[in-house]
């Protein structure tokens, strides 16, 4: 990479992770004179992952702060922690001192008043576990508290958890119960639902047999009865992508209210459906305490039907960092 990007600016990191941790994340920040435009996604830098498999995107463009002033008299803005949660990302990964800085400088240049939803990532920790002030800062325990900051509708309380992933960690019911406890945490009637391609949807797939090596599961882990029970297949001819499988990571609940199908949050993340991704809380009687047990580095972003509003009744409804659009 340093020899193709000879006279750039650029720092290859491989931050610390334990065994069998990855760095997972799929994250661009894109600062431009006007802004700095941020994308989370599921793809990894190949070809194959961006033109032959179905994948999924979250982009905002936010103004520099001495802009963001201009025309405030949009909808009242939102509790919003977004760029804390990027900067505490950013102090994980193993960066230098002087690069951590500029980043960390680049990322609080701009406002994130509008931001569309908020961050939920994974960060491993020495001694790899999460506790205390940390249990629900990553994780499904951030999303935990995410979701208990919103006023769910009532009518989704029997509305599943479902899961849409390309690689599936050992699951348990004690763990797909952890995962409930987080996505429907007030329900004891939601059930966990995970859309998987069939042998056939693989070998029929844009790339063949080829496509699956990027669906990630040993025979073991997908015949377990509690991972049998929650299967659904994928589809995708909806918009004619029943060739492109699925590398998408996404979690998220429905249902059918007044004739039209409605969701109540959605998760967009690079974590797959693992303790390792999304986190295992267990009981530590050496620490006295619940952990939240994380390997891998994440990151997603929840997206709430009321900061999507606030966002849509703002000033910057639209706005591009990359083109010369002026705010309403």
């Amino acid at each position: 990479l340093r020899s193709a990007l000879v006279g750039v600016d650029v720092e290859v990191v491989a931050p610390e992770v334990p065994p069998y941790g990855t760095h997972h994340s799929k994250l661009f920040l894109l600062q431009y004179e006007r802004g700095i435009r941020i994308i989370i996604h599921t793809a990894n830098l190949v070809y194959c992952d961006f033109n032959n498999k179905s994948q999924a995107v979250f982009m905002q463009d936010f103004p520099r702060r001495e802009a963001a002033s201009v025309g405030q008299d949009g909808a009242p803005a939102l509790p919003n922690d977004f760029e804390a949660q990027l900067l505490t990302y950013v102090d994980h990964l193993g960066l230098s001192t002087s690069y951590a800085a500029k980043l960390k400088a680049a990322i609080s240049a701009h406002e994130y008043t509008y931001a569309r939803g908020r961050l939920a990532g994974s960060v491993p920790s020495k001694p790899w576990q999460h506790q205390g002030a940390e249990l629900n800062a990553f994780g499904h325990h951030r999303v935990r508290e995410i979701l208990a900051d919103e006023e769910i509708d009532g009518r989704f309380r029997d509305a599943p958890v479902v899961a849409q992933c390309s690689s599936l960690g050992t699951m348990s019911e004690k763990y797909v119960a952890q995962l409930l406890e987080s996505f429907a945490a007030a329900s004891d009637t939601a059930r966990f639902q995970l859309i998987w391609p069939s042998v056939s949807q693989v070998q029929h797939s844009l790339e063949g047999w080829f496509g699956g090596g990027s669906v990630c599961v040993t025979k073991d882990r997908l015949s377990k009865p509690v991972v049998q029970a929650c299967l659904h297949a994928w589809g995708g001819e909806v918009t004619g992508r029943q060739r492109a499988l699925p590398h998408m990571k996404t979690f998220l609940r429905y249902a059918e209210i007044d004739g039209s199908i409605r969701l109540p949050w959605v998760f967009l993340t690079s974590s797959n459906c693992s303790k390792a991704a999304l986190g295992e809380a267990v009981n530590s009687k050496k620490y006295g305490a619940t952990l939240l047990r994380i390997l891998s580095f994440e990151m997603g972003i929840v997206l709430l039907p009321r900061y999507e509003l606030a966002y849509r009744r703002s000033p910057w409804y639209g706005w591009s960092c990359t083109d010369d659009a002026t705010p309403a």
